[in-house]
């Protein structure tokens, strides 16, 4: 975080407290997020004009650096996909120090596409993803240990990882195969 971006970040949040305001339309949401803030010694729900952040379910009212919005997916501004309350708390102290929250997607065809991993690959990664060695996904897939190393090899050159466990993470991180 840049040196401005941290003193913006320390004017906002204060020497005590983070001051969040609701515009939040739905009801019983509302109620859930003020006694989510509620909890947290370091958040304090405000009104709107002394808000260093505003937390709404309106993409509409989004502003840049002072607006969170709860979402199902809304594109615009820093969006959170809600499935649990007690994260805002986290992601409203992210917003305010600087960060931005994206919702983000599943990996699309065209991103998949990129790896071009053949269906023995994609095999071969499930079996990564158990941990299993070369031995044991050559028994999996009915294959000479030789090959296995081979089709790993292969896996590892396709994905640039530096190793298994790397390969293993861009696996997770892309999306390539359903877990």
């Amino acid at each position: 975080m840049s040196s401005s971006a941290s003193a913006r970040a320390a004017d906002m949040i204060g020497a005590a407290s983070l001051r969040v305001a609701l515009e939040i339309g739905d009801p019983g949401l509302e109620r859930a997020v003020r006694e989510a803030l509620v909890r947290e010694t370091d958040l304090r729900v405000t009104a709107g004009p002394d808000a260093a952040l505003v937390v709404t379910d309106d993409p509409l009212l989004v502003s840049p650096n002072r607006t969170l919005v709860l979402s199902d997916g809304a594109a615009g501004g820093n969006v959170l996909r809600l499935a649990n309350v007690d994260i805002v708390a986290a992601a409203a102290r992210l917003v305010a120090s600087g960060y931005t929250i994206a919702h983000s997607t599943p990996a699309t065809e065209l991103q998949l596409d990129r790896y071009r991993l053949t269906s023995r690959e994609r095999e071969v990664a499930l079996l990564l993803l158990d941990g299993r060695s070369n031995k044991a996904i050559a028994r999996a897939l009915d294959i000479s240990v030789h090959t296995a190393k081979f089709h790993v090899a292969a896996l590892l050159t396709k994905l640039m990882a530096r190793n298994r466990a790397d390969a293993v993470a861009i696996i997770l991180r892309e999306g390539l195969v359903p877990v």
